[in-house]
């Protein structure tokens, strides 16, 4: 049984990247909330989740989540490890893809380059917890804007910035 995908995602509250010796790293980028115009839903804002295949060395961050979980020693978590990483990559080369639950799947491409496309809703984010869409129609009629401030027909008789400074006296005296 492949542990991977439930430790990667634990690891990814507290941390931005998560590596996995001889396989990859994940990264988590922040998405902003946003204005879907075709479904008039605004949406909340969602980490979601980039591969990196080049970032294969071992920051020992997934081999502590190993240690800590399994009662392991740092060898036999490298050994859990690795063995798990050798397992997903078999089933990778006979089916084409790897479901990692809650996170995405990892697939090789026509040219047999390792790719990732993440879960369309996004990693688990606690601060983003219980933030859902909602709906808003788009109005189609015009709103004039009102200036929040409109000078006086005084005001614009008289020498404006004498005005002003005697506005602003009085306003200091207050």
């Amino acid at each position: 049984m492949i542990r991977l995908a439930r430790h990667i995602e634990i690891l990814l509250l507290g941390n931005e990247c998560v590596q996995v010796p001889n396989l990859g790293g994940f990264v988590a980028h922040r998405v902003e909330a946003r204005y879907d115009e075709q479904e008039q839903l605004f949406l909340p804002p969602l980490r979601t989740l980039g591969f990196n295949s080049h970032l294969k060395m071992n920051d020992s961050l997934l081999a502590q989540s190993y240690m800590e979980a399994y009662d392991l020693s740092y060898p036999e978590a490298m050994d859990a490890i690795e063995d798990e990483v050798m397992e997903l990559l078999r089933i990778m080369g006979n089916s084409g893809s790897y479901e990692l639950n809650s996170l995405g799947r990892l697939y090789y491409d026509k040219e047999g380059r390792m790719n990732f496309e993440p879960c369309e809703s996004g990693i688990l984010t606690p601060e983003f917890y219980a933030l859902s869409s909602f709906e808003m129609p788009m109005t189609t009629h015009k709103v004039e804007a009102v200036p929040l401030w409109r000078p006086l027909p005084s005001m614009m008789a008289r020498n404006t910035r004498v005005s002003f400074i005697s506005v602003m006296s009085v306003a200091i005296r207050l």
